[in-house]
């Protein structure tokens, strides 16, 4: 928030709330409190020193809503990512099943294991290229709804971007090839008796 320092003679009523900020080398700062109030007390005996406490303890008050909300917020982006790991599994599984007696058909012709393999990771590829430009367009426009949430970077912030891409991309690529090995290794017999 925006602070102004001034004099403490020059700051209205003295009715209003001031705060004292000292700084000490002593391990516990509040040690000193009685110190501090016999001081204060030396100017001016009117003056109440009350809620005495260090900065570590003002600081983490004060941002604990923050903390917890960002907390929540990195629970339900991995619960979202685990769920979108899971989704593209099953796509692209249930493509597998949808094409076994295909792959049986390529295999008893003479397809390799690694062609099998190379024909479903290409399909993962162009599902995933697909996903990080929709992705990326989303980004473009959530990235300035959340700017007052983000603190020293841009929406844009390649920082921010590329491992988040990095990251899905491995993912995607981890769930597509679990299905992916699988049905390099079917056996042409079986997969052409396959309904």
């Amino acid at each position: 928030m925006p602070t102004v320092y001034t004099p403490f003679a020059q700051a209205g009523t003295k009715a209003a709330l001031r705060y004292l900020v000292i700084r000490t080398a002593v391990g516990n700062p509040l040690l000193l409190t009685e110190d501090l109030r016999k001081a204060v007390a030396q100017v001016d005996r009117d003056q109440a020193v009350t809620d005495v406490s260090t900065m570590d303890h003002r600081l983490t008050t004060r941002l604990a809503a923050r903390q917890i909300s960002m907390l929540l917020l990195g629970m339900f982006a991995t619960l979202a990512m685990a769920l979108g790991a899971v989704g593209i599994y099953g796509v692209i599984s249930f493509w597998v099943v949808q094409r076994t007696r295909e792959i049986g058909i390529r295999m008893a012709l003479g397809a390799q294991r690694k062609e099998v393999l190379m024909l479903i990771m290409r399909r993962a590829l162009l599902l995933l290229g697909s996903g990080l430009g929709l992705g990326l367009v989303g980004w473009m426009g959530a990235g300035r709804l959340l700017q007052s949430m983000l603190f020293d970077i841009g929406p844009n912030d390649a920082r921010v971007l590329l491992p988040v891409v990095a990251l899905l991309s491995a993912i995607a690529l981890l769930a597509s090839y679990i299905p992916a090995r699988r049905a390099a290794r079917v056996d042409p017999m079986v997969a052409l008796r396959y309904e």
